[in-house]
């Protein structure tokens, strides 16, 4: 008998003792995410449902709700598929091929892997502990903000007032809580205008 690797199941599992379920997907959902991303992914929502992961370090997020971000930094919401934010509202999403992310308070934006992405991403990336102190650049801030203005809501981002490329310096003075679409929206434009 062969054992078969669920990689879905395994962050599930993972995770369970710091998921906070926020929001149910809807059928529309559901069936956008089986075609541009898999059915595997689809699943996993239906089942998860979107949530918050260790105290907001990141979420799930539908992606019909971010259709206007991926426009305000001019992507294609047919083909760009938000599947993750943090909780300072970098954006992490699908191509069709890859996981990107766009870092939004520098308006940077890299590749973090390839092929079968998305269930990497899930599996090697969200629970490596390294990417938490790496990737996301700010996680001794992330306790400091968790700590001042406590856990987010699922559509919630600790968000800079003075944003970083006006600027803006990552201290916790600096920090707000803000709707994450409103906020990465905002920022969208602001680069598109610089």
């Amino acid at each position: 008998m062969s054992l078969e690797f669920l990689p879905f199941s395994f962050f599930a599992s993972e995770v369970k003792k710091w998921k906070l379920r926020y929001e149910e997907p809807t059928e529309e959902t559901l069936a956008f995410l089986a075609a541009a991303v898999s059915e595997e992914y689809a699943d996993f929502i239906r089942t998860e449902g979107f949530s918050t992961y260790k105290n907001s370090l990141y979420t799930t997020v539908d992606p019909l709700k971010y259709r206007e971000v991926v426009l305000a930094y001019e992507l294609n919401p047919e083909t760009d598929i938000p599947i993750v934010k943090s909780a300072f509202g970098d954006l992490f999403y699908f191509d069709g091929y890859s996981i990107k992310t766009l870092y939004t308070s520098h308006n940077e934006r890299y590749t973090l892997c390839e092929g079968d992405a998305v269930k990497y991403f899930f599996v090697f990336t969200l629970l490596d502990s390294d990417f938490h102190k790496d990737l996301l650049r700010k996680k001794t801030l992330f306790k400091k903000s968790l700590d001042q203005f406590g856990q987010l809501n699922g559509d919630e981002s600790y968000a800079f007032t003075e944003p970083l490329h006006s600027g803006g310096r990552e201290v916790l003075e600096n920090i707000g809580v803000r709707s994450t679409t409103a906020y990465l929206e905002e920022l969208g434009k602001a680069f598109q205008s610089d």
